[in-house]
């Protein structure tokens, strides 16, 4: 299978107009012609998973968070993502990324993280965007839920941030991959007694403290760390290419220090 054939496969798993109009979902480095090897799956592109990808023969990359963000419009090799870039292009290695449309899309991420902590009657927003859930669970108290989720996902406690009553117990809850507090308000009115996310900040951290809100905030990397998996099983259903999943996605935080 070529590049470009793969890019089309990726499409229909994950449709690249599923992704919100800010976003650069889709084909990062292509080198269309290419005989695909293998397919290494990672959160995103670090000098690891390219030394990775290099060693395990892999020429494509698969990535949630995209290789060109944030307005980079130009390669210079003394920024991380230029001497990324210039790696990958040596080595001949494409690189395409399924962002908010791997959130968005049934069976993304939001689904693929309410089936782990096992959600149930789980429903899409009554937002156009779609991009978080809500579902229900046996009524727990929300410190119980954190050690839930962080056993689910393998989650060091360390990373968990608690805006709210730990004593509190819920049966409803609201989730968003990833940094989603701007979806807490709506979950909240649709219900949810409370959310889950990462990367609160904290002034979104005091008013969510201040209305009585209990937002369990699990870190960037410990919310998405899953799309790996989830990705790779839906290619491998997809195409017979060797796909792997990435061995060195790691949370660039660390609690180990002390």
């Amino acid at each position: 299978m070529k590049t470009k054939e793969l890019w089309n496969l990726i499409e229909n798993v994950c449709p690249s107009e599923l992704a919100e109009e800010w976003d650069n979902s889709g084909p990062q480095i292509s080198f269309d012609d290419d005989e695909i090897t293998k397919v290494l799956v990672a959160l995103e592109v670090t000098y690891d998973v390219i030394k990775e990808a290099i060693s395990l023969g892999a020429n494509c990359i698969v990535t949630h968070h995209p290789q060109f963000f944030d307005g980079n419009a130009w390669i210079n090799p003394e920024c991380t993502v230029g001497a990324y870039t210039l790696e990958l292009v040596k080595n001949r290695i494409s690189v395409f990324s399924a962002h908010t449309s791997f959130d968005n899309m049934l069976g993304g991420n939001n689904d693929f993280f309410g089936e782990l902590i096992g959600a149930k009657n789980v429903v899409v927003p009554s937002v156009e965007e779609g991009i978080f859930r809500i579902g229900d669970i046996p009524e727990t108290k929300v410190s119980e839920l954190i050690s839930h989720v962080c056993e689910r996902l393998s989650i060091d406690k360390g990373f968990v941030h608690l805006i709210g009553d730990h004593e509190a117990l819920v049966s409803k809850i609201g989730w968003c991959t990833g940094a989603g507090f701007d979806f807490a308000y709506q979950a909240y009115r649709e219900g949810a007694e409370c959310f889950i996310t990462g990367d609160v900040k904290y002034h979104d951290a005091r008013d969510a403290n201040e209305r009585g809100m209990n937002i369990i905030d699990i870190g960037h990397f410990g919310s998405e760390k899953i799309f790996a998996q989830n990705m790779a099983k839906k290619l491998r259903i997809a195409t017979d290419i060797d796909i792997i999943e990435s061995s060195m996605d790691v949370d660039p935080f660390c609690t180990d220090f002390f």
